[in-house]
């Protein structure tokens, strides 16, 4: 990752701590620098398929752009995140790329 994570660690502060370790351990995975490798994900459409007054789950369609070393595939693919309000502030307890 040529920013090295530095969209993950702008998360941080947005998830749960149960969450926080997974996402911290993403970014110490070691990266292959044998060729370039990079996602980049744009969100087209959001629908909320729960809400409640402390649990929001929203489904997240996207379009996502895969490169590897000179090779590039683009697809739509559906992102689903869970919600919990913690102290008054909504923040992420889980995420899942949907592959249906």
């Amino acid at each position: 990752n040529e920013r090295g994570y530095e969209n993950f660690r702008d998360l941080v502060v947005s998830v749960t701590s149960e969450l926080r370790p997974e996402l911290e351990a993403q970014m110490r995975a070691p990266i292959s620098r044998s060729e370039f490798y990079g996602v980049t994900t744009r969100a087209l459409s959001i629908k909320t398929a729960l809400s409640n007054e402390n649990h929001a789950i929203a489904r997240v369609g996207t379009q996502r752009v895969e490169t590897k070393g000179t090779a590039r595939r683009v697809f739509n693919q559906d992102l689903r995140l869970d919600f919990v309000k913690i102290s008054g502030e909504w923040k992420v307890s889980s995420v899942e790329w949907v592959t249906e």
